[in-house]
C-alpha cells in the first residue's frame, strides 16, 4: 500500500456578488500559442515569464499537458489515466480530453501576459471536447499562474477560472456516456509530487458539472466576486543555491501510473506546505488483489469511495 496526504480543511473564503464576472480571463497573450488538435499531447518546456518556488524546487518553466494539466519538473505524453501524483502538477481539469477533431480553435492555448499589472502566465482550454473524438460537449476552463514577488521571492498565485463544464470523462472511463458520468471522471487539485490536494468532488461523476449547483465548478466559490474562480496563494522563498531546478529533463520523469512507488525517487515535500484559499483533502491509494487501485477521498468529517479502476 501507497499513501497519499495533505492537510485538510484549508480555508475557502466566500463574497457574495450580484452580476458574477467571467472566470475565464480574455488576456490576449494566455492564447497566444496554441498546441494544435491533440488526443494526449503536452507542450514542451514553455517560459513562465518569471520565476516560482513550488514545493521546494525553483522553475521559470512549465509543461502544459492537454488532459487539463500543469507540470514543473517534466513532459508528460501518455493515454489518461486516473492520477498522476507523483509528478508536481496543478490539475485544472484533469480529464480525457481530445481535441483531435477541432479545426484548431477549441484547442490548448497558453502564453504570457499581466493580471493587475503583474506578470502572468496563462494556460487556456477553450471549449474542449473529449475523447474519442467528440465535440457534442465541450468544456472551457483556465489555469492563470500570477508573479507575487512584490511579497516575496518565488511567491505566486494560481487561479483555476472555469466558464462551462459540460462533460467529465472519455470512452476510456468505464461507464461514460456521452462524456458524462464515466470513472475515472475529472480530478481538480495540485500535487507537490508526493501528496495531493483534490477538491471535495474529484472522481465524482456528476459533481463539476454545471448541471450540478451545488459543487459545479463554475457555481462557486466566487473568490473576488467571481463565480467559478479558485484562487491558491504559494508563498515559499526561493531556494538557493546550485539546486536550483528551473529546467528539469525527460531524464528525471517519475512513473506516471497509479500504484508505483514514489518513496526512493519523489521529492521532499517543502515545510510548511503553501497557504491555499480552496479546498484540499487527504487521498488515500490502496493496491487491490487483481491489479486495481481504490482512491478514497477524505472529507473533513466523512469518507467517500471516489474511485476504482483496474490498471491498464
Amino acid at each position: 500500500m501507497w499513501r497519499l496526504s495533505s492537510l485538510c480543511g484549508l480555508a475557502i473564503t466566500l463574497y457574495a456578488g450580484s452580476a458574477p464576472a467571467q472566470a475565464v480571463r480574455p488576456n490576449a497573450g494566455f492564447t497566444a500559442n496554441n498546441l494544435g488538435p491533440s488526443d494526449d499531447g503536452s507542450t514542451w518546456h514553455v517560459s513562465l515569464g518569471f520565476e516560482v518556488t513550488y514545493f521546494g524546487a525553483n522553475y521559470t518553466q512549465v509543461y502544459v499537458n492537454n488532459n487539463g494539466w500543469v507540470s514543473f519538473d517534466s513532459e508528460v505524453s501518455t493515454l489518461f489515466t486516473a492520477t498522476k501524483l507523483n509528478q508536481r502538477l496543478l490539475a485544472v481539469f484533469f480529464a480525457d480530453v481530445d481535441t483531435r477533431a477541432d479545426a484548431g480553435t477549441g484547442t490548448l492555448h497558453w502564453g504570457i501576459d499581466t493580471v493587475d499589472g503583474m506578470p502572468a502566465f496563462g494556460a487556456t482550454w477553450p471549449g474542449v471536447g473529449y475523447y474519442e473524438l467528440h465535440t457534442d460537449k465541450v468544456d472551457t476552463f483556465q489555469v492563470v499562474l500570477i508573479d507575487r514577488s512584490d511579497t516575496g521571492a518565488g511567491h505566486f498565485d494560481v487561479e483555476f477560472n472555469y466558464g462551462t463544464i459540460l462533460w467529465e470523462s472519455g470512452d476510456r472511463s468505464d461507464g461514460s456516456v456521452d462524456g458524462v458520468g464515466g470513472s475515472p471522471s475529472a480530478i481538480v487539485g495540485y500535487s507537490d509530487g508526493v501528496d495531493a490536494s483534490f477538491f471535495p468532488g474529484s472522481g465524482i461523476p456528476g459533481a463539476f458539472l454545471d448541471s450540478n449547483p451545488a459543487t459545479g465548478l463554475i457555481h462557486g466559490p466566487a473568490q473576488g466576486g467571481v463565480l467559478g474562480r479558485y484562487t491558491f496563494e504559494f508563498r515559499e522563498d526561493l531556494v538557493p543555491g546550485p539546486e536550483d531546478a528551473s529546467v528539469v529533463g525527460d531524464a528525471g520523469a517519475l512513473d506516471a501510473t497509479v500504484g508505483a512507488s514514489t518513496a526512493a525517487s519523489s521529492p521532499t515535500p517543502a515545510d510548511p506546505p503553501p497557504s491555499a484559499l480552496g479546498c484540499a483533502c487527504k487521498l488515500t491509494a490502496n493496491r487491490t488483489d487483481d491489479g486495481g487501485t481504490r482512491v478514497t477521498l477524505l472529507t473533513c468529517a466523512m469518507s467517500a469511495l471516489v474511485l476504482c479502476r483496474r490498471r491498464r
